[in-house]
């Protein structure tokens, strides 16, 4: 089994530029000196970054780092492409990361972390979130009726007929 762990969100510096949020300068150096980030520099696994608002937490990018966090949270692309469109929608706010780091002991599992990232896209996008992700967002609308829904990610509305219901049983929907 493959196992990841969630860290605490890390405030990814912004400063209001004309208004609208953007990223202060290089945010890369600021946000490695906060307490407990430099304990994922070197890790692997996915991240999200969002946008908190009080209490509230929004993800806008969902991304996979297969060399290490630091190497590649703060790509000049990811920064361009993702993180300020993101910033430039609000006016007020708090940018954020949190890591879901692989737990590994001698190898990390490349796959298991691509897995990972695109269960996280597929999630978000069940949920309607407005990812700026642009792969991993087509979820196929596969459906076994009176069974599972994978679109949904549950099982559907109205009761299942004899066989759904044994088939439901045998794989423990």
């Amino acid at each position: 089994m493959t196992t990841f762990e969630t860290s605490k969100h890390f405030e990814v510096p912004v400063k209001k530029r004309y208004g609208r949020l953007t990223l202060d300068g290089s945010p890369g150096r600021k946000f490695w000196k906060q307490d407990g980030a430099s304990d994922y520099k070197l890790k692997k696994g996915c991240y999200i970054f969002g946008i908190k608002h009080g209490n509230n937490f929004v993800a806008t990018y969902i991304g996979k780092a297969t060399k290490t966090f630091k190497q590649e949270i703060f790509q000049r692309h990811k920064k361009e492409e993702h993180y300020i469109p993101a910033l430039h929608e609000r006016k007020t706010g708090q940018a954020i990361i949190i890591f879901i780091a692989h737990i590994y002991v001698n190898k990390p599992n490349i796959s298991s972390i691509d897995s990972m990232e695109t269960q996280l896209i597929q999630q978000a996008v069940r949920k309607k979130l407005a990812l700026t992700n642009l792969r991993k967002t087509y979820i196929k609308e596969l459906k076994i009726h009176g069974v599972f829904d994978f679109r949904l990610g549950k099982k559907p509305r109205g009761k299942s007929d004899g066989a759904a219901k044994i088939l439901l049983k045998m794989l423990k929907f």
